[in-house]
């Protein structure tokens, strides 16, 4: 997320998902020095035997325009 979207974002506490491809799924949250974090904006998933991060472009935009969307709204209500 750092190198691809936003410096802005992390991933928090992954949940196990048993699939035909075993990964961990990573909540993505929008978060700010001032007040934290302010929300989740996505998903993304890592394979667990290869630590291979799964997305696509698609997904990558995804995630920027609702990052860039609750940023939008929460810069609106602290100001």
């Amino acid at each position: 997320m750092l190198d691809r979207v936003s410096n802005l974002l992390c991933g928090l506490e992954p949940a196990l998902v048993v699939a035909d491809r075993i990964r961990w799924r990573v909540p993505v949250w929008l978060g700010f020095p001032t007040t934290g974090l302010v929300g989740k904006v996505g998903e993304v998933d890592v394979d667990v035997e290869t630590g291979e991060i799964l997305f696509d472009q698609r997904l990558l935009d995804e995630i920027a325009e609702r990052a860039d969307a609750l940023a939008r709204r929460t810069l609106s209500v602290t100001k």
